[in-house]
C-alpha cells in the first residue's frame, strides 16, 4: 500500500499499469530506492543472511517476498529464518516512515540484537 500511494499517487514515479505489471518484489524495492532506504540484508540478522546466501537472494526485499511466499504456499517446503525476515520487514517500514515524515536525526536500529537503551544511528539518507 505504501508503495502504491507513494509510486503511483503522490509522487507519479510510475504509472498505475506500470505498478500492477509488476510484482510486489520491485515495487517495494523501487519504493526503498526512491527514498534513499538500503536494502541490504545487515550482517547482525545472521540466519536471514545465510539463508539468502543458501538461496541466491539478492537483497532484503527479496528475502521478505521470498519467506513470505513460503509461508503463504507451504508446498515449497523449506524452513526459513521468519522472525528475522519480520525485524527486517519492521526495519523496512520504519525507514520509509520515518523518511516520509522528513525525519533526519537519529533512530534505534531493531536490526542489532544486542544493543544498549540510548545506542542509535543516523537515518541512511543524512
Amino acid at each position: 500500500m505504501l508503495s502504491w500511494t507513494y509510486l503511483v499517487k503522490s509522487t507519479s514515479t510510475i504509472s498505475r499499469s506500470q505498478f500492477k505489471k509488476q510484482n510486489a518484489e520491485t515495487n517495494i524495492r523501487t519504493l526503498l530506492a526512491a527514498l534513499g532506504i538500503p536494502v541490504v540484508i545487515p550482517s547482525s540478522l545472521s540466519e536471514l543472511d545465510a539463508e539468502a546466501a543458501r538461496r541466491g537472494w539478492c537483497d532484503g526485499v527479496q528475502a521478505i517476498t521470498s519467506i513470505r511466499n513460503d509461508l503463504v504456499h507451504p508446498e515449497k517446503g523449506a524452513p526459513a529464518p521468519v522472525t528475522e525476515a519480520w525485524v527486517l520487514g519492521q526495519r523496512f517500514l520504519e525507514l520509509v516512515l520515518l523518511r516520509l515524515f522528513d525525519f533526519h536525526g537519529e533512530h534505534a536500529n531493531r536490526t542489532i540484537e544486542t544493543r544498549w537503551v540510548g545506542t542509535v544511528e543516523r537515518v541512511p539518507w543524512t
